[in-house]
């Protein structure tokens, strides 16, 4: 988990990044592992500013309301309208 998050972090693969990020949120087996991909993409939409928004914002929604990691998928959106430029 670490490893991912110094990946999204440093900033220079941020499209690497954000598809394994995606991946993760299936796992349903480890919710921790879900909750740090929910958080690196924040990272990413802050460090990089430069998310495929048509892909990762759905994704996102869907999970705003799940009890445990919820709170971690409204953080990401809540850094994605702070620090993605506005088309």
């Amino acid at each position: 988990m670490r490893g991912l998050v110094g990946l999204a972090l440093a900033g220079e693969h941020p499209g690497e990044v954000e598809e394994l990020c995606l991946s993760l949120l299936d796992d349903d087996d480890r919710p921790t592992l879900r909750a740090v991909a929910l958080t690196c993409l924040g990272h990413v939409a802050r460090i990089n500013r430069s998310l495929d928004l048509d892909r990762v914002v759905p994704r996102l929604r869907a999970l705003a309301d799940d009890p445990v990691v919820g709170g971690r998928a409204q953080d990401a959106l809540s850094d994605i309208e702070i620090f993605m430029p506005k088309s």
